[in-house]
C-alpha cells in the first residue's frame, strides 16, 4: 500500500494525541486530550487506519522496500545535498562510509564545481582527498595541547596556519596536513614506494 499521498503532519499529531489519551485515561483532564484528538485538521483526508497509524520512510528498489548500507545512504544524501543549488553547503565528514574511489571520482569534483560557481562550501573532514584536492581557500585546524585547545587558520597557498589567539604562533600547513591527513611524511613516502613512481 502506498502512503505517498498521505500528509505526515496529521499522522504525527494523531499518534501523539492517542498517546496522551492513553497516558491520561484515568485522569480528570482526559476530555481535554480527546478534544485535541477531535480537533486535528486534515485527519479526515486519511482513508484507512493503516495510513493513520503507520508513517514510515524507506528506500525502494523496483518498488520494494530496500535497506541501503551506510555507504549507500551517504552517497544518496551527499548527491542530494550537493545536487541542490544553494549559496552555502555544510558537509560534516562527507567521507564517512564511502570508498576513496567514489570520493575522488564523484565528491571531490562536485565540491570543486560548487566552489567554481562561487558557492561557499564548509567541510569538516579527516580525508586527504577532500581536504587537499579541493584546494581550500581557508583551513581551520584545531589541536589540543597543555594549555587546552588552539585554533589555527590558514591555507595551502600561503602554507601557514596562524593561531587565532597568538599570531606569532604559526604552523606549516603542508606538515600539519601531511601528519593529520596522511599519517605523517613517512607513511606518505611508504605508500609512494609501494605504488612506484609511474
Amino acid at each position: 500500500m502506498s502512503l505517498s499521498g498521505v500528509k505526515k503532519s496529521p499522522q504525527k499529531k494523531f499518534v501523539n494525541c492517542v498517546r496522551k489519551v492513553l497516558e491520561h485515561a484515568y485522569a480528570d483532564d482526559l476530555f481535554q486530550y480527546i478534544s485535541e484528538l477531535n480537533a486535528i485538521e486534515d485527519v479526515d483526508d486519511i482513508q484507512t487506519v493503516h495510513e493513520l497509524l503507520l508513517f514510515k520512510r524507506y528506500f525502494a528498489l523496483d518498488g520494494q522496500p530496500y535497506s541501503p548500507s551506510s555507504g549507500e545512504s551517504s552517497m544518496v544524501m551527499l548527491q542530494k545535498e550537493l545536487g541542490e543549488d544553494k549559496e552555502v553547503y555544510i558537509l560534516d565528514e562527507p567521507e564517512r562510509s564511502l570508498g576513496n574511489e567514489y570520493i575522488s571520482d564523484v565528491i571531490v569534483p562536485l565540491i570543486k564545481d560548487r566552489a567554481r560557481a562561487g558557492k561557499k562550501v564548509f567541510i569538516s573532514t579527516h580525508d586527504a582527498n577532500i581536504a587537499v584536492r579541493t584546494l581550500p581557500y581557508s583551513s581551520v585546524y584545531r589541536c589540543h595541547g597543555q594549555a587546552g585547545y588552539s585554533t589555527y587558520i590558514g591555507n595551502p597557498f600561503t602554507n601557514n596556519l596562524v593561531n587565532l589567539s597568538d599570531v606569532a604562533d604559526q604552523l606549516d600547513w603542508k606538515k600539519v596536513s601531511m601528519r593529520t591527513l596522511e599519517g605523517g611524511e613517512e607513511a606518505f613516502g611508504e605508500r609512494g614506494k609501494i605504488y612506484g613512481n609511474n
